[in-house]
């Protein structure tokens, strides 16, 4: 019985304190357009100055807060060495003036929206743009502003059209980084300064490009002229299938056409046609490829060098092809093959070494009568033969093996005649062909060679993607 009264003691506390609560809630007063129309009066229609900063000291500084997503790359000409770009651009500052002016117990409010047309704004402008230097904020945006500490933020859309520098030495395998400058015009760097809040430009809305591949984003901060520079810099990587497949394969497999020329025939007549074509070839896909480079001599792209070498290439099989149409011309003429040249491609194809096989039938067949002959003569046989040689007489012995001396000797004059016309089986077609297959070794080692040396490094060269 003695805790009933502390029981109802407490239930009449909680009672009053519920009371107390709802008397404050009904004497809390809701603002109404009444209010916004007091508050916008006592903020901007009497002492406010759009075009005055808004900084209560002047040897203070107003820091602005730049902060972009990324929206869509829509072009990017590296011959004319401009970007395109569409993002949004959230703006940031403190405008002390509104701090000043606000009564929190008389305007009720602590955020309200409101035209950007009745406020200071930042000239944000585009520094590098090749378009116009004019401020990217201006009237008819939605600007939020909170009364209690005076930040202002402002989300606008812009769309921006740069300068940027071009390196295509690894075209078509390159990486480009062009950068949008931002600068507050009309404001030196102690007076309005750039300060971000992040590194990096958001991308999650961005649209991928067709062409190009989107990297990375960093935000950066410098003065340049007493003036503060905010960069945003824009990593893309070239897509190149397209080119890989219209370009570089076709280019690799007519530098292995160009060596085939050699292969061909020298009797079909299209030796010379097929060499000039694919010259012709080459000169057609370096001008597609120049069009597509920007007009700059420092630095060239490894593409081009790798195209005029190959039309080098193809100018010296054109050229050596007739060279070698010159050696089966003479084939036809009857002149012989110089000696110089019958060792040197005798020794290229081993007929020096085998030449009793290149040796005539007839000429084979009384060289081994001779060295036969030679066996079954004496010493004083030979003697004999010589002297009666040398009277003119004709020699008979009853050996039935051996054969007239005379005869002999006039054999082995035709024999030397016939050597002179073998030349161990070297003629002018045997040259041209052994001309060919070293021309064609040298000609298919050379592509390949100069074709891994420029593509190769491209193709195997990575980079690391650091998209945020």
């Amino acid at each position: 019985m003695a805790a009933l009264p502390i029981c109802l003691l407490l239930l009449t506390l909680i009672q009053s304190s519920i009371q107390l609560d709802c008397n404050n809630c009904s004497s809390q007063t809701i603002p109404t357009a009444s209010h916004v129309r007091k508050l916008m009066s006592a903020l901007f229609l009497k002492s406010y100055d759009k075009n005055v900063i808004p900084m209560l000291w002047n040897n203070e500084t107003l820091y602005v807060d730049l902060q972009f997503s990324l929206i869509q790359l829509p072009e990017f000409d590296e011959v004319a060495g401009t970007l395109l770009l569409i993002m949004k651009m959230k703006v940031r500052w403190l405008d002390e003036y509104i701090v000043l002016n606000y009564l929190p117990k008389t305007h009720l409010l602590m955020e309200i929206d409101l035209q950007s047309d009745d406020i200071w704004l930042p000239p944000v402008t585009v520094f590098n743009s090749v378009s116009s230097l004019t401020p990217l904020i201006k009237g008819g945006y939605d600007a939020t502003l909170t009364l209690t500490n005076g930040q202002v933020d402002l989300n606008i859309g812009i769309v921006t059209k740069t300068g940027c520098t071009v390196d295509t030495t690894d075209f078509p395998f390159d990486e480009q980084t062009c950068e949008i400058m931002f600068t507050p015009w009309g404001y030196q760097s102690h007076e309005v300064e750039f300060l971000p809040t992040t590194t990096y430009a958001r991308t999650d809305q961005f649209v991928e490009n067709q062409e190009w591949e989107l990297l990375s984003s960093t935000i950066n901060t410098t003065s340049l002229s007493n003036r503060s520079i905010l960069s945003l810099s824009i990593t893309v990587k070239r897509r190149p299938i397209y080119f890989m497949i219209n370009m570089i394969i076709p280019v690799v497999l007519l530098g292995v056409l160009n060596s085939l020329s050699f292969v061909l025939p020298p009797t079909a007549g299209e030796r010379m046609g097929f060499a000039t074509n694919i010259f012709l070839t080459f000169a057609v896909y370096l001008t597609i490829v120049s069009q597509s480079l920007p007009e700059t001599s420092k630095p060239m792209s490894n593409m081009v060098y790798y195209l005029v070498i190959m039309l080098s290439i193809s100018s010296l099989t054109t050229f050596v092809t007739i060279l070698s149409l010159r050696i089966y011309a003479k084939e036809e003429d009857n002149t012989p093959v110089p000696w110089i040249l019958v060792y040197i491609f005798g020794f290229l194809t081993c007929r020096l070494c085998r030449k009793s096989k290149f040796m005539p039938p007839k000429r084979r067949k009384r060289s081994e009568s001779k060295q036969t002959l030679t066996k079954e003569m004496t010493g004083n046989d030979i003697t004999e033969v010589k002297r009666d040689l040398s009277s003119g007489a004709s020699v008979v012995t009853d050996d039935e093996s051996m054969v007239q001396p005379m005869e002999y000797v006039d054999e082995v004059s035709d024999d030397d005649e016939e050597e002179e016309e073998c030349r161990y089986g070297i003629t002018w077609t045997v040259v041209g062909r052994t001309v060919d297959k070293t021309l064609f070794l040298i000609f298919m080692s050379g592509t390949l060679i100069i074709s891994g040396y420029y593509i190769l490094p491209l193709l195997l060269g990575t980079t690391g993607v650091t998209t945020e």
